[in-house]
């Protein structure tokens, strides 16, 4: 009975989720917008304190995940105890041996699902960047109008 091997596919595949996590809640961090004038909204530095730690954190974690999917990829490469060992005058090459066990040669890949990925990734951050910016916009409006100085009708 032959056992599959972990090749750390799962390790990469949480590692890209992480990172694409990670890397959008450190832009929508960037893009919060947080009152320092007349004076600081703790609340909002918080909030924008807090999405920006776990946006790094989860690039971190990702790094980290992909290096362990790496080597557990590599290791998988290795012959196991119940593999045997070819002894042909003809040079073996494992990657020979994975193209003929897997059918890689003959087969064609179906990547829209990347495509779609990036392309949602893509809309996005254009929302992310669109948001910040209406945000911003409203913000100074409101500020100009705020610290505009009153109106002394008895005068």
């Amino acid at each position: 009975m032959s056992v599959k091997r972990p090749d750390g596919n799962s390790q990469i595949v949480g590692a890209w989720v992480l990172l694409i996590l990670g890397v959008l809640l450190l832009l929508m961090g960037a893009n919060m917008h947080v009152d320092t004038y007349p004076s600081i909204d703790t609340s909002d530095l918080m909030a924008k304190w807090l999405v920006m730690y776990v946006g790094s954190g989860s690039v971190g974690l990702a790094v980290l995940l992909f290096m362990t999917g790496w080597i557990i990829r590599a290791i998988s490469f290795l012959p196991g105890r119940d593999d045997a060992i070819l002894t042909t005058p003809q040079p073996t090459s494992g990657l020979h041996r994975l193209v003929d066990e897997t059918g890689l040669a003959s087969s064609t890949t179906d990547n829209k699902w990347l495509a779609w990925v990036v392309l949602g990734v893509i809309a996005m951050l254009g929302l992310f960047f669109a948001s910040g910016e209406i945000h911003r916009n409203n913000a100074q409006t409101f500020s100009i109008n705020e610290t505009a100085a009153p109106q002394n009708e008895a005068e």
